[in-house]
């Protein structure tokens, strides 16, 4: 994808910055989806179902408020929740940054019972359209509130420590999952022990 900055200066990347940060997921709470995602691949070998249809209308809204939330400086950290779903979007943010994020104790209920619909690994690792996850620090969450005030949105972690920590059901340090990453990526291409270095 090619853009114009008229801003080089407000510009964000994936991985997280600083310690504290608050993640937000933005986008519609329907119910996540393993039909034709990549976990039902990975993990159980199908490739079957028919994944959420996206909404257009709804993408651009979304992805034009947070190009907004960019271009005043409110946040410097942006991703977008598609292949895997929000625990992978999360990994990604954790791993691109060397910063850890803690799920919010409250949210591991809504993860499971309302985007999951009952299922754990449905809430982990289904997908949905038109979900964007940013972090923002706590002086700029009042200004962050203002500009999301017209669409659904909420705060599920906060970014620290050296893992991923998911509730009761994930707790994973970077360092095994950077481990993992890396070993899967280039061990696919010299299934022999290929690593790096």
């Amino acid at each position: 994808m090619v853009g114009v900055f008229e801003d080089v200066n407000r510009h964000a990347t994936s991985g997280f910055k600083r310690e504290g940060d608050v993640v937000i997921a933005i986008g519609k709470g329907w119910r996540s989806s393993l039909a034709g995602s990549e976990y039902l691949e990975v993990i159980r070998g199908k490739v079957s179902g028919k994944p959420p249809v996206p909404e257009l209308t709804d993408e651009k809204e979304y992805a034009d408020l947070v190009r907004r939330l960019i271009s005043e400086g409110i946040v410097d950290t942006a991703h977008d929740v598609a292949s895997g779903g929000e625990t992978v979007a999360l990994v990604e943010m954790a791993l691109s940054g060397g910063l850890g994020v803690v799920y919010e104790e409250d949210m591991v209920e809504g993860l499971i019972h309302g985007k999951g619909g009952g299922r754990a690994d449905v809430g982990l690792f289904g997908e949905r359209g038109t979900s964007f996850l940013v972090a923002v620090q706590e002086q700029r969450w009042d200004d962050l509130q203002g500009v999301l005030s017209a669409v659904p949105y909420d705060s599920i972690a906060r970014v620290g420590g050296d893992s991923i920590k998911i509730g009761d059901l994930i707790d994973v340090k970077l360092s095994d999952l950077r481990a993992a990453y890396e070993r899967d990526l280039f061990e696919t291409h010299a299934p022999e022990g290929g690593h790096i270095g």
